[in-house]
């Protein structure tokens, strides 16, 4: 606790002290007597009455007293005096001599210790009283030296020399370097007892240091002289002080009071809501005294009649309602004027805040949190925090007033466990609500899991990425109806990674969620982020149309009902014939085959297709037949050909739910493209039927042959309404250059809503066959023919995959793929990729899908040994990097039996789930020709319809 300052009487001599100069002095209290210069005359009136002097002595002066009984006084005085700490001093003690006859004490020449104020107290032996004279006589210390050395370490920080000073002097101070020191003292600063600067107006450097002369020290005690120097070294020190004569002066015992001394305050603090007890430690209290708390204007008086004075204390009690905020100084005040002040001992503050609730009770570490504190006596302008300990969390973006506050909390990171809700109101102290609010340990965030799939393999190395995974967490795959697969050796790489295994190689073929638990328990699952791949069932006969499938199929999906429709050539002795058949999921006939077109066996049929309307609900079923032409008068080839039998492409559209027929056939193709050109025949066949969802039409496709003679086709488009059942005006040249374009394949780009149509194209130069998209050379082999290209649109990333056969005109074919950008066709993403290849074997014929549910693809051919045994093979390939890439190994799909031919269809349906159909058990029969570029030695006959479903 601060002392209070007073000014000493040493330093008051030179003001008020003054005037009393000469005879006795007037009326006027003296709270010390001046050593040396003051005569006191007093009495003791009565047994047990304590005289009690205050005097101040400095550290190293000689001090003398003597006090005499008054001539005819009874009095045998008693002499004690008492240190700075009001206990008794024993150096006084030690050398205070009585008188033979006990009427007078002396004390000569002691060696003061330690500055500060004492008390002279005079008590009468035996009850004794009367009159007493004292005297005293201080010889004030004239100089002080002292000497030191600084090290190089040291000089950044200077060093100081304490020295004691008499007070009331003027002193000259001089520093020099010691001999043959380096060190050049610099004067840096001086201060007083109370560490004040004293003010310093004649600081003259030499040589060897520096001087300050004729500074005013008017404070007794220990001053501190700074000073510093460029080099190391030794240094001495020596002050010299001049003191005025002591003043004179003879004073009464009535004159003099000795104030009290009060120590501390308890308690320091308080709020305006409060009534306290205070309990001031305080010596030299007399009945009567009062107790202030000032703080300008103010004022609070305690009156005597409310304070119980005990051994060294003083104990009331006060309401501090009627205080305002801020820090007051306590002043005790005896009754006889002596008083003593502790200067900002209690603070008052403003009635504090009564939280009541938080909303939100808790919050998780990884979140800033807004919650909301209601209660009386809030305010904008304190403080809310949560503390924990010695940990506190402040609240910040305070809104809101007196009843309720919103406050943010940064709890990232912090403990978890509970905390309290502190609130601070301006100038009030804090109130607390214990355990209020609860920090939580953050709950795990799933977002991730790589790989997708175990298309690489049974056994998976997965890692999962999130938040906030805590040591060491369990990770496992679940789905419905099966158990789960849970994941073994498992590392937290850190709080946003962990890996694990997982074994799957007995796990059925579907989607799975991941779970991660925290060793709290605490779960997060990420839905639907892992497929197992594998075969849904094995593969089984679709469709055995008793020897009458003759001609490649074409397979539909109908997305409504997850059903299929199979369209097929029967190719009799007597008549040729196509139909369609519905299948359900698993590729059974749902049923009886339904008849689309019959003739005689002079009208010869190819190439039936089928493809599915969603918005209408309809199929459609394309297929070519030979029908008489009659050209013009006035076409160039009139007078040599004005009429001839060749193939025509036809639609009938059938209701998808039972197979009845919308409407009557349709002949699509015509021969108004090639008015003008003089020709042979024009043939029409190998149709594509898509559905094209923006313009609500079908799109129908084809190949047309210009001149049987030499190698020229072109391909050629039109659409047809699902509903009216009618043509559009004009047939549209996708590719009619004067030379080769055929094998034309088209997808619908639903992101582009366009078509995508793929075909070859012939190389005059190298005469090979090479690739085209929509006018856009794809690949092109000068070694090769580029054959039978496929085309599928993945409308997720918005990329075309393009498989197509490379056939040399020796050696083996091959399999290859490309992945396109399809906003540009051009762009090709990553390089090309042969898919299917083996030394001595034929890979032909690719069948490639997308499957949006996994963002993958899935590519069946035919492969072909040495040995002639057939086989439909299949792959998975990842389209979603900055290339093709191919996915596990490459497997059989047909069950191997060595007489599966073709792929007739890949297709995902739904949940993930792709359906591949192919023919089997097949009888060549070359003597029915065989299509251009076709890869069949020669067409068959009597095919089966078989299926295997993947996941």
């Amino acid at each position: 606790m601060a002392r209070p300052r007073r000014i000493p009487l040493l330093l008051a001599a030179t003001a008020a002290a003054l005037l009393l100069l000469g005879a006795a002095a007037s009326a006027q209290d003296v709270h010390e007597i001046l050593p040396g210069g003051d005569l006191v005359n007093g009495t003791v009136a009565s047994p047990g009455e304590v005289e009690r002097i205050p005097f101040r002595l400095v550290e190293g002066s000689l001090f003398s007293l003597s006090l005499k009984a008054a001539k005819g006084s009874a009095l045998l005085p008693v002499v004690t005096v008492l240190g700075p700490d009001r206990a008794p001093e024993g150096a006084f003690a030690a050398g205070l001599v009585t008188a033979s006859k006990g009427n007078a004490v002396s004390l000569k020449n002691l060696a003061v210790t330690g500055t500060g104020l004492r008390w002279l107290e005079i008590r009468g032996k035996s009850g004794t009283t009367g009159g007493w004279q004292l005297k005293t006589k201080v010889k004030l210390p004239k100089k002080a030296a002292g000497s030191g050395s600084v090290d190089r370490s040291h000089l950044a920080g200077g060093t100081s020399w304490n020295f004691t000073a008499p007070g009331n002097a003027t002193a000259t101070l001089t520093v020099s370097a010691g001999k043959g020191s380096a060190f050049v003292p610099r004067f840096l600063s001086l201060l007083d007892p109370d560490g004040r600067t004293v003010l310093a107006e004649q600081v003259l450097p030499s040589s060897k240091g520096f001087v300050v002369k004729d500074v005013f020290l008017g404070r007794p005690g220990t001053h501190t002289l700074s000073f510093t120097a460029d080099d190391e070294g030794a240094w001495t020190a020596k002050a010299a002080f001049k003191l005025p004569k002591f003043l004179k002066r003879t004073l009464l015992d009535s004159q003099i009071v000795a104030d009290p001394v009060l120590d501390s305050v308890s308690p320091t603090s308080g709020d305006t809501s409060q009534y306290l007890e205070f309990t001031l430690a305080v010596d030299f209290a007399l009945p009567g005294a009062i107790v202030v708390f000032r703080k300008e204007p103010t004022a609070v008086t305690v009156p005597a009649n409310q304070i119980v004075l005990g051994d060294n204390e003083a104990v009331f009690s006060l309401s501090l309602a009627s205080f305002q905020k801020g820090a007051y100084d306590v002043e005790f005040v005896n009754p006889d004027g002596g008083k003593d002040v502790l200067e900002d001992a209690f603070t008052v503050a403003n009635a504090p805040a009564a939280p009541s609730g938080v909303a939100p009770a808790f919050g998780y570490d990884s979140q800033v949190v807004t919650a909301t504190i209601t209660g009386v006596r809030l305010s904008t302008s304190g403080t809310v925090a949560l503390e924990r300990g010695a940990e506190t969390i402040p609240g910040t973006s305070l809104t809101g007033g007196a009843t309720q506050i919103q406050a943010q909390f940064d709890l990232v990171d912090r403990t978890v466990g509970f905390w309290d809700v502190v609130v601070t109101s301006p100038d009030a102290a804090p109130a607390r609500m214990e355990d209020a609010f609860e920090i939580r340990n953050t709950p795990p965030l799933v977002t991730g899991f790589s790989p997708g799939s175990n298309v690489n393999g049974g056994t998976v190395q997965g890692t999962v990425t999130g938040g906030f995974f805590d040591a060491t967490p369990t990770v496992r795959l679940r789905r419905t109806g099966s158990t789960d697969i849970v994941g073994t050796s498992v590392v937290r790489v850190s709080s946003t990674s962990v890996t694990a295994q997982f074994s799957t190689t007995a796990a059925a073929p579907g989607i799975w969620s991941l779970v991660l638990a925290n060793p709290d328990g605490a779960t997060a699952t990420l839905p639907a982020c892992f497929r197992t791949v594998g075969s849904v069932a094995d593969p089984a006969k679709s469709l055995d149309p008793a020897g009458t499938m003759d001609a490649g199929p074409s397979v539909a999906h109908d997305a409504t009902r997850n059903e299929f429709a199979v369209a097929w050539l029967d190719a009799a002795s007597t008549a040729w014939s196509v139909y369609v058949q519905r299948l359900d999921a698993s590729g059974g006939a749902l049923g009886s085959a339904v008849s689309v077109s019959s003739s005689a066996s002079s009208v010869p049929k190819r190439d039936a297709a089928v493809a599915w309307d969603g918005t209408n609900d309809q199929y459609i079923v394309t297929w070519s037949e030979i029908r008489t032409v009659t050209l013009a008068s006035t076409h160039p080839s009139y007078k040599t050909y004005p009429s001839g039998a060749m193939p025509q492409v036809f639609a009938q559209r059938f209701r998808a739910s039972d197979l009845a027929a919308q409407g009557t056939n349709v002949q699509i193709s015509d021969s108004t493209v090639s008015n003008g050109y003089v020709m042979d025949q024009f043939p029409n066949f190998r149709s594509v039927p898509v559905w094209d969802s923006a313009s609500k039409n079908w799109n129908i496709t084809w190949l047309q042959e210009w001149d049987v003679t030499v190698d020229d086709f072109d391909v050629l488009y039109r659409t047809l309404d699902p509903v009216a059942g009618t043509l559009s005006p004009a047939i549209t040249g996708i590719a009619v250059t004067p030379y080769h374009e055929g094998d034309p394949h088209v997808a619908w780009d639903p992101v582009s809503k366009k078509l995508a149509v793929v075909y070859n194209d012939y190389d005059q130069v190298n005469v090979r066959v090479f690739v085209r998209l929509n006018g856009v050379t794809l690949a092109q082999d000068s070694s090769a023919d580029l054959v039978d290209p496929r085309v599928a649109v993945d409308p997720d990333t918005h990329r075309y995959l393009v498989t197509w056969t490379r056939k040399p005109p020796t050696g083996n074919t091959t399999v290859q793929a490309l992945l396109l950008d399809g906003k540009d066709p051009s762009t090709k993403i990553g390089s090309l990729l042969t898919v299917g290849s083996g030394t001595g074997e034929d890979h032909r014929s690719a069948r490639p899908v997308y499957d949006p549910a996994s963002g993958q693809a899935m590519i069946a051919w035919t492969r072909e040994t040495s040995a002639g045994d057939l086989s439909v093979r299949v792959r998975r390939a990842s389209t979603a990097g900055t290339s093709l890439s191919l996915l596990g190994t490459e497997a059989e799909a047909s069950g191997g039996s060595a007489d599966e031919a073709e792929p007739a269809a890949i297709l995902n349906t739904v949940d993930g789930e792709f359906a591949l159909f192919w023919l089997k058990t097949m009888t060549l029969d070359s003597s029915r020709g065989a299509y251009k570029f076709s890869l069949f030695p020669g067409t068959w006959t009597g095919g089966e319809l078989w299926i295997h479903r993947y996941k």
